[in-house]
């Protein structure tokens, strides 16, 4: 129950007033972070019914539980419909519930004739949430409360350690006691570096293996990747990242398995996601380093599907720190570039726009200005402005002290 450490507190989405858990009028929705925790341990719908865990918990005796990775049969909302018309009171936990069956969900049980409950625990929850829904996101553990989880779990280490533990976890309960689990007797972590301390959670107490380094920093190219199709082509995402670094789509098969057993890729359905992103993040700025820039471009932008160049682009959003990655989307927000001319890009581009604009703000403030400098039409000007509010809110902010505001006349 570890990861039951993650604080729980109700968003800025959540639509209604109530915050207590009974009986929950509302269809209630968690958002989780991916490097925060495992759904496999159903820790946090677990929480809500344990009645030694804060006040007026849900009644397990009214609890049907089921994971949509799993392929449930009968599928939710055949079930819900079921127990509608037989008018069933029954608080249902939906694990891994993607936003459109939320919704369909959420309709069927706020029905007058129902007498339904709804709790469904999903990833990045954004900002189209159904009406009448409440939103919960769980947040990483303090550095403190992880100490106490790894000295309760780890007696035999020091207090040294375990705070170092803690501290690299960044809030991370299952990262934490991965680490921790990897000290032996008379060992210590308190003074090696950062490179260290990630080879020993990459590692664990298996022997070094370099092989199987490459595929992770490969599979970590990407926000998540299609884990089961072993084909040759370029519909097959396994195919597409082995051939960067010489592999077949069985070889990166193998590789995700091995990652998975050591709790550093998580499975989704026939979805995989190198995870943490701490350790995600460190992995593909290394394949960027490794690989040339132009079999990356071929592969996973030029010759891939648009699901997966949408998912490259999702990591390129999080190596703000890696000079590989910068040069990619400098490029990429150049006049000439895949993105420079923000005002007439497709859906696909659009959406990658966002992903990597946080990585080199300067440029992606120089690609709208060439848009609104002299824009063709109103719509032009109506497209940018979406753009602008949202950089606003992810950029704009978070580095106004480095670079200012800057006027772009809208």
């Amino acid at each position: 129950m570890a990861n039951c450490l993650a604080p729980l507190r109700k968003s800025r989405h959540s639509h209604s007033g109530h915050s207590k858990w009974p009986n929950p009028p509302y269809p209630t929705e968690i958002s989780t972070h991916t490097d925060i925790v495992d759904t496999r341990h159903k820790t946090e719908a677990k929480a809500l019914f344990d009645a030694r865990i804060g006040e007026n918990g849900l009644d397990p005796s009214l609890a049907i539980y089921t994971n949509m990775a799993d392929g449930p049969d009968p599928q939710p909302v055949g079930l819900v419909s079921d127990l509608i018309a037989g008018r069933t009171r029954a608080i249902l936990v939906i694990d891994n519930c993607p936003p459109d069956l939320h919704g369909r969900l959420s309709d069927l049980c706020r029905s007058p004739e129902s007498l339904l409950s709804l709790i469904t625990v999903e990833y990045d929850i954004r900002e189209d949430q159904p009406e009448g829904t409440d939103v919960y996101s769980l947040e990483p553990s303090s550095t403190d409360l992880v100490d106490k989880l790894v000295r309760h779990r780890f007696p035999e280490i020091s207090p040294v350690d375990a705070r170092t533990v803690a501290e690299s976890s960044d809030g991370n309960a299952r990262v934490a006691i991965a680490l921790a689990g990897t000290i032996g007797k008379n060992d210590t972590i308190a003074s090696i570096s950062d490179q260290d301390l990630f080879k020993r959670l990459f590692q664990q107490r298996n022997d070094p293996n370099e092989s199987l380094l490459f595929s992770a920093q490969a599979l970590s190219l990407v926000y998540s990747y299609q884990g089961e199709d072993v084909s040759y082509g370029n519909q097959s995402e396994l195919f597409i990242l082995g051939a960067l670094i010489g592999k077949s789509p069985q070889e990166m098969f193998r590789s995700s398995v091995e990652l998975q057993q050591r709790d550093l890729v998580q499975k989704r359905g026939v979805w995989r996601a190198v995870l943490p992103h701490a350790i995600a993040n460190r992995l593909a700025a290394a394949a960027l380093e490794s690989i040339p820039v132009a079999e990356i471009e071929a592969r996973l932008i030029e010759g891939a599907p648009a699901r997966l160049q949408k998912s490259f682009s999702r990591r390129l959003g999080y190596l703000g720190s890696s000079r590989e990655a910068k040069a990619i989307v400098t490029q990429w927000l150049g006049s000439a570039g895949r993105l420079g001319d923000v005002a007439h890009l497709d859906d696909l581009n659009r959406q990658m726009f966002k992903n990597v604009a946080p990585v080199v703000p300067e440029d992606t403030l120089s690609a709208l200005e060439r848009a609104l400098a002299n824009p063709k039409d109103a719509e032009s000007v109506a497209k940018c402005g979406s753009y602008v509010n949202l950089l606003r809110s992810l950029v704009l902010v978070q580095f106004a002290e480095k670079y200012g505001i800057r006027k772009m006349g809208v």
